[in-house]
């Protein structure tokens, strides 16, 4: 990835918003009220009705925000989300394709890994942000045991975060962390509580860093 607006901000915030909904009349008001909250990046996922459409949309009514996309499967995907306006792409694993699309349009790409093998595979493409998913199952002692042999890694665990465990993850070395349910989860069409759930969730991140 280059350096540059998102690796400031990963370090800044230590928080990426995953904005994943079922109805496409939800996605807006979503990452209006998670941005409320005080994320500053929010990862579309392209698995949300209405993704593209609310890519554009973000990017332009959040200045102050990154507005990216997340499950960018393949080429084709990768390109559309560009065009939208999408500031970087985060996939579940690997896409070569993907990767290929991202460097042309000088887009940032984070991958997902979770095995050594697989993390070697993307250091060797000069590759350093890596979303280790999915991390919840495996827990914040694996970040810790991942950046013994890898102190170059910039692990961006996503994946069962939550208030419960986001300060272990940072401890644990993690650049940042992705939040998806435990803003959004259950709580349909409740902007109000979305908001104050990741308030309170940034309140934590800024405790363990205080």
């Amino acid at each position: 990835m280059p350096e540059g607006p998102l690796a400031a901000a990963l370090l800044e915030s230590r928080v990426i918003a995953v904005v994943r909904v079922d109805e496409s009349e939800a996605i807006i008001p979503t990452a209006h009220a998670i941005a409320r909250g005080g994320v500053r990046l929010l990862e579309v996922a392209l698995t949300s009705p209405g993704a593209l459409v609310a890519i554009s949309r973000l990017a332009a009514e959040l200045p102050d925000a990154l507005v990216g996309a997340g499950t960018v499967l393949n080429e084709r995907a990768a390109e559309a989300v560009v065009e939208a306006g999408a500031r970087f792409l985060f996939s579940p694993g690997f896409s070569a394709d993907v990767l290929r699309v991202a460097r042309a349009r000088d887009v940032p790409y984070v991958p997902g890994a979770l095995t050594p093998t697989e993390i070697m595979e993307l250091l060797d493409l000069g590759i350093r942000e890596i979303k280790i998913f999915p991390a919840g199952p495996a827990g914040p002692p694996y970040i810790r045991d991942l950046l013994g042999p890898f102190p170059e890694l910039r692990a961006i665990p996503t994946g069962g975060v939550s208030g419960d465990n986001v300060r272990a993850f940072l401890r644990a070395g993690a650049v940042a962390v992705g939040v998806g349910g435990a803003l959004t989860g259950e709580w349909k069409d409740d902007y109000a509580g979305i908001e104050r759930r990741t308030a309170d969730l940034m309140a934590l991140v800024s405790e363990r860093h205080a």
